[in-house]
């Protein structure tokens, strides 16, 4: 078969890209089928109503053990509430990463010349630049969020780490206290009344 008579089954841009739009709908989709909801929480709240952003308070180191417990759930909920985002991001910026390399080589079919020539005129092409654009906006939006979930990370280790060791000290003073009631326990016990040193008393005197 003659290159004359063979069929072009290269698939237009515009077509293309639309795919790429219904492959994520339909990924969407598909999760929603299954009962789950893309992002499983809502932004943490602090207890007076505004929006915790993760950040470790300068006095940290003197917070009580139920203060520390109180950020270290909010710290929780938030590198989960986060997780969810980068997960959405890195499946955007998948599929904006596809979008381009399918723009950049339909492109480059339609120009001419040397290969450098095409690969300018390629980049220069108003097409290539919107998908682009798009694939730029997702790189570094992915690259943004992953960033602050690793800041939270490190914040809810440091959090973990000093929720742990205030917990060993309140049981050790718990420890100790219920060893020295324990003992007064004991001591009150052993003593019986009457068991105490007395004095010498006097002889009685002949009448």
């Amino acid at each position: 078969m003659s290159k004359r008579d063979q069929k072009d089954f290269t698939i237009p841009l515009e077509e293309g890209l639309e795919n790429h739009d219904e492959a994520s709908q339909r990924a969407i989709s598909r999760i929603a089928d299954l009962g789950i909801d893309v992002i499983i929480e809502d932004r943490p709240k602090a207890k007076d109503g505004s929006y915790f952003d993760a950040r470790l308070p300068a006095n940290v180191h003197d917070f009580s053990i139920g203060e520390l417990a109180e950020l270290h759930g909010l710290m929780d909920r938030y590198v989960n509430w986060v997780s969810c985002y980068v997960g959405l991001a890195k499946a955007e910026l998948q599929n904006k990463t596809s979008k381009l390399k399918l723009t950049q080589a339909r492109v480059r079919k339609t120009k001419l010349g040397t290969k450098e020539d095409k690969n300018d005129e390629t980049t220069c092409d108003s097409r290539y630049q919107e998908v682009n654009m798009e694939y730029l906006e997702a790189f570094e939006f992915h690259h943004l969020l992953e960033n602050v979930e690793a800041a939270a990370r490190r914040n809810m280790s440091t959090i973990s780490r000093l929720y742990e060791s205030a917990k060993v000290q309140f049981e050790q003073g718990r420890r100790t206290g219920n060893m020295g009631k324990t003992s007064r326990d004991r001591f009150d016990r052993d003593k019986k009344p009457g068991s105490g040193r007395r004095g010498r008393g006097r002889g009685k005197r002949d009448g």
